[in-house]
């Protein structure tokens, strides 16, 4: 999974710089496409665009909706599937979410495990653990999210419920807390 360098929001093109055509091949056919290096409001760096041959290049003054991510190729923005602008579709899939889940559980148990001086017995005990704790957190988030859309844009946004941790105060009797 890519490391996300600016989450997911609404991004207003500043620049269009070069392009370049490249392609790929999806189910035996050659898709044609081409990278467009991209300065949006507010962000100093170039990111790719890509979008297929046949579609218009980006243009100044444009919102496209997505994240901006690391790539081996460099910075690159990617499009919020049924997001806004010309880009349209259906929602992130299942497998990014679930990716996204172990890879943030992958640092929560890291954590874990040195702030509580343990660690697990062999790789399949910590599998296990990174299984519970990514079915947590994709829950949480599920949750969330059901309580985000359930409220209305008229109505204040609830208060956290506990106050921040403060990491200076943690005990051993906090991290086996069952949160």
């Amino acid at each position: 999974m890519a490391n996300i360098v600016h989450p997911e929001g609404t991004y207003k093109i500043g620049q269009v710089g070069p392009s370049r055509p490249w392609e790929f091949n999806s189910n035996g056919e050659t898709v044609q496409m081409v990278g467009y290096s991209v300065q949006f409001e507010g962000i100093a760096d170039w990111i790719d665009v890509n979008v297929k041959a046949s579609a218009p290049a980006p243009k100044p003054g444009e919102d496209l909706e997505g994240h901006i991510e690391e790539s081996k190729f460099g910075l690159k923005f990617t499009k919020k599937r049924g997001g806004g602008g010309r880009f349209g579709g259906g929602g992130y899939s299942k497998g990014a979410q679930w990716a996204n889940a172990y890879q943030t559980a992958a640092i929560v148990l890291q954590g874990y495990f040195v702030a509580s001086g343990s660690k697990p017995k062999d790789i399949e005990d910590f599998l296990a653990k990174l299984d519970g704790v990514a079915d947590s957190i994709r829950k949480s988030i599920d949750a969330k999210l059901g309580e985000t859309q359930a409220t209305t844009s008229s109505e204040p946004a609830a208060e956290p419920k506990e106050a921040m941790v403060d990491l200076n105060e943690v005990t051993t009797a906090d991290l086996k807390k069952n949160w």
